[in-house]
């Protein structure tokens, strides 16, 4: 994530807010087909059944299916956070 907000600010691209939404909806479309497919084939893409196997910082977190919408939180709080380079002047050349 922070390769691409950099990325953004050097470039000086600035996310619209259509940009936000689409990803939003695809990634929201991402979720529920792996969430298909993972019934369909018993896996656990994306982590949508199950906690990751190890030590990550999903064992800080309750059991499934609150630690899955924490999850779901945490990314839309993350591509808001890069609206917010929207906001960042653009630097002059």
């Amino acid at each position: 994530m922070v390769i691409v907000v950099a990325a953004l600010i050097i470039d000086g691209y600035r996310p619209k807010w259509k940009d936000y939404f689409n990803t939003v909806k695809w990634t929201t479309f991402l979720v529920v087909l792996m969430i298909f497919i993972n019934n369909l084939l018993g896996s656990n893409y994306m982590f949508t059944q199950n906690k990751p196997p190890g030590v990550t910082f999903t064992k800080l977190m309750p059991e499934w299916p609150y630690y899955f919408l924490i999850m779901l939180l945490i990314g839309l709080i993350s591509y808001t956070l890069m609206m917010v380079v929207k906001f960042i002047p653009k630097k002059s050349k």
